[in-house]
């Protein structure tokens, strides 16, 4: 076979080698196996299925270092802002950045009309050639190091800078950027009033990367305990990229609790319950894309229920109940 890297490609070689069950040659690949890792700023290829348009709303940029590390990011400040209402972070999955991640989710419109700043760090591809957040690795899954001790002291420092009260930070992602949300709601519960899961893992659902490709194919045993923030989970039933039992892992941490039955604004069904430490939403043929996107960006599907509006609904929901 074939290993060459091809940039364009990349991401579907490997998803096509995880969905074949060929998990050793799709670890050789993203392991940087003929890999051609690009600079941090230099052109990316378009996201599929958009435009190469720029992200709607204009993002300061800037980098971020402390002891454990460096990573960019973008900053979305809503116009004439001040001190900031709150803060959304969101973290990207594999293969995006944070301008492709903003058009797709559509949060720096939805935030803005309320006060809100979104931030969105980036993942550097010398730290991992696929852009992913390196949720499977063990030194990446505990409070004192690795990307939980960068990421929570840029959200940190970026509060601090821009005036946002205690309390009023929130935290989402997709896909990997959701299985490393998991992980900062669990390390750093103090920092976050409301953690949104999309697509993603729980916490210890992989200490590697063949561990992760298998969770990611298969669903994981692991199961999450009571999550110490309140936590949405979103998950398309017709996601082969992320095993639906992956949902239902998190969805321990959520708890049982009251279903209701409904349909987005383009007419997909769900079936939402409220357990006593969050919610999960079960969306039905949604495959691995963000629910209600924009197909400006990757991995963002049109067709509802808006994720980036029932997470701003749920942290401000959370807010109150702190």
């Amino acid at each position: 076979m074939n290993m060459r890297w091809r940039p364009a490609q990349g991401m579907r070689q490997v998803l096509d080698l995880v969905r074949s069950g060929q998990l050793s040659e799709a670890t050789a690949l993203i392991r940087g196996g003929g890999a051609t890792v690009r600079p941090e700023h230099s052109a990316r290829p378009r996201p599929a299925g958009g435009t190469g348009t720029p992200a709607p709303e204009s993002m300061a940029r800037g980098t971020f270092s402390c002891g454990a590390g460096q990573r960019a990011y973008a900053l979305y400040l809503p116009k004439g802002a001040g001190r900031l209402r709150g803060l959304v972070v969101m973290l990207h999955g594999c293969t995006q950045d944070a301008g492709d991640f903003a058009r797709g989710t559509q949060m720096n419109q939805l935030a803005g009309l309320q006060g809100f700043g979104v931030l969105y760090p980036e993942q550097n591809r010398s730290a991992n050639p696929m852009a992913c957040w390196n949720w499977f690795a063990p030194e990446h899954q505990t409070a004192d190091g690795g990307e939980p001790a960068i990421l929570s002291a840029m959200i940190a420092d970026i509060g601090t800078r821009h005036g946002v009260p205690l309390g009023a930070v929130a935290v989402a992602g997709l896909s990997a950027g959701g299985a490393m949300a998991a992980i900062l709601g669990h390390t750093h519960p103090q920092l976050f009033a409301a953690v949104g899961i999309h697509s993603g893992l729980p916490v210890g659902a992989a200490g590697s990367v063949p561990e992760a490709f298998s969770a990611m194919k298969s669903g994981t045993a692991v199961r999450s305990d009571p999550f110490r923030v309140p936590t949405i989970v979103f998950q398309g039933q017709a996601d082969t990229t992320v095993a639906p039992l992956n949902g239902e892992a998190l969805a321990h941490g959520v708890g049982r609790g009251p279903k209701e039955v409904g349909q987005g604004a383009g007419g997909r069904r769900y079936v939402r319950e409220i357990g006593p430490h969050g919610e999960v939403w079960r969306i039905d043929d949604l495959g691995h894309a963000w629910s209600g996107g924009s197909a400006e960006g990757s991995y963002a599907d049109p067709v509802g229920p808006d994720a980036s509006a029932e997470i701003l609904r749920f942290f401000q929901e959370a807010r109150k109940g702190l």
